[in-house]
């Protein structure tokens, strides 16, 4: 479809200069840039610049997940900034854990018997870490059964999908599991 048209609902506000003679600046979000199929993602990147060289006052923001953008960067070409999410720092982590009700000396503890200290700042696996915790009062003992329970988790809050694709899926959180 026409993004122009998509993203607000009165044509008389999208074609506005002013409001109330104030000179308007439009600001768009593009969420989720990498979960637009593949056979449409080239006619998207065109329509938001075209959006984008209609409005030159305007600003914008796309996020993506980075390996999409790294493996795409060339074909996007998109002239913005980039800005790259960090993992969370220490201080960061405890509070995350702190507020889950979590005793923070023991999750630690276990965490290092996993080896999964150097990971806890991604916060898929935090949380995924803090919410096993919560449930059974204790993690897991080996790295793969925690892998396991966080697919397990994933598969019973999705609708089905193809198989194909849900291994690859699962395959990429067992790999951010195992390579942090």
């Amino acid at each position: 479809g026409d993004l122009l048209t998509l993203s607000v609902p009165s044509e008389g506000f999208l074609r506005a200069e002013t409001v109330d003679g104030v000179p308007l600046k439009r600001y768009y979000l593009f969420d989720g840039l990498d979960e637009i199929p593949p056979q449409l993602l080239s006619r998207a990147v065109q329509e938001i610049r075209d959006l984008l060289n209609a409005n030159p006052h305007s600003s914008a923001l796309a996020t993506c997940r980075q390996a999409f953008y790294e493996h795409r960067r060339e074909a996007l070409q998109l002239e913005w900034h980039e800005y790259y999410i960090l993992p969370f720092d220490s201080e960061q982590i405890d509070e995350f854990v702190t507020l889950g009700e979590v005793p923070l000396n023991t999750f630690h503890d276990d965490v290092r018997q996993l080896d999964l200290a150097g990971s806890m700042g991604n916060p898929l696996i935090l949380s995924s870490l803090v919410a096993a915790y919560q449930t059974d009062g204790r993690l897991p003992s080996t790295r793969t059964q925690a892998v396991s329970r966080q697919i397990d988790k994933i598969l019973g809050a999705r609708p089905p999908v193809k198989p194909t694709l849900l291994r690859c899926a699962l395959r990429l959180i067992a790999l951010a599991m195992e390579i942090n």
